[in-house]
């Protein structure tokens, strides 16, 4: 209840600047001037605008929904997209840098999604480089949280980012691996020529019918005695021991 009497003020704040703004600029005619919902733009609209000052026809929309528009352009117009929505047409924040992995198309898609609030309307801009040797431009410069997103993409699929100046690991601080996120990669593989899998067995699990070295296991009944004792065996010792886990 307290965030809607807040809710509502602030919007009767707002009309009431609105008409007073109108007033002044009318020679003190008496204007209301309506809530920002007439004043949006169309996607239509919002779209001619991206292409006209833009100043090139590169974007091209591959589909538009309810309040969004989706398209792709070549990578080296990304960053004038950029500037244009950002410094003309109001978008004022970067929500996210995606990036997905074509490995039979031999490039990833990196998709940014750009955002206006005062108008509703999402962006979603799509380019592609070459997967062998994958490196964009950053946007850093533009929008702060681009630092993060190109990070995150540089660490996962080994994406550059040329004038990002933080692309340290960020998760994977301690990873000597090859990017893990990229569709050539290979877990299991991977997993078997660094690691040593009784490094990652509990003691537990000699012990365990079905376990890793289950030639040597015993009773799940016997083995539960031994690793805790006084518990009623369950049908499943991998039940039992989760749930001795969240105990």
């Amino acid at each position: 209840m307290k965030r809607r009497v807040i809710d509502v003020t602030a919007r009767l704040y707002k009309a009431t600047s609105s008409a007073e703004h109108a007033r002044s600029e009318s020679g003190g005619a008496a204007q209301f001037v309506e809530d920002d919902v007439s004043n949006k733009m169309s996607l239509e609209e919002m779209r001619a605008r991206i292409e006209k000052t833009a100043g090139f026809p590169g974007f091209v929309v591959l589909q538009q929904k309810q309040r969004r528009i989706q398209g792709e352009i070549p990578a080296d117009k990304l960053y004038g997209l950029a500037v244009t929505l950002k410094n003309t047409l109001g978008f004022e924040h970067l929500s996210a840098i995606s990036c997905v992995d074509w490995i039979d198309e031999r490039r990833f898609e990196l998709v940014y999604h750009f955002w206006n609030y005062e108008q509703g309307i999402l962006v979603q801009a799509k380019i592609s480089i070459d997967r062998k040797q994958p490196s964009q431009p950053t946007i850093t410069d533009l929008w702060q949280p681009a630092k993060f997103f190109e990070r995150d993409i540089h660490e996962m699929f080994g994406v550059d980012f040329p004038g990002n100046e933080d692309l340290s690991k960020y998760i994977l601080s301690d990873w000597q691996g090859p990017p893990p996120m990229r569709k050539d990669f290979h877990t299991r593989e991977f997993a078997h020529s660094q690691y040593h899998f009784k490094d990652y067995e509990p003691e537990w699990d000699d012990k365990v019918q079905g376990g890793y070295h289950s030639n040597h296991a015993v009773p799940d009944a016997e083995a539960q005695e031994v690793i805790m004792p006084g518990r009623k065996a369950h049908a499943s010792s991998d039940r039992w021991w989760k749930e001795a886990q969240h105990e």
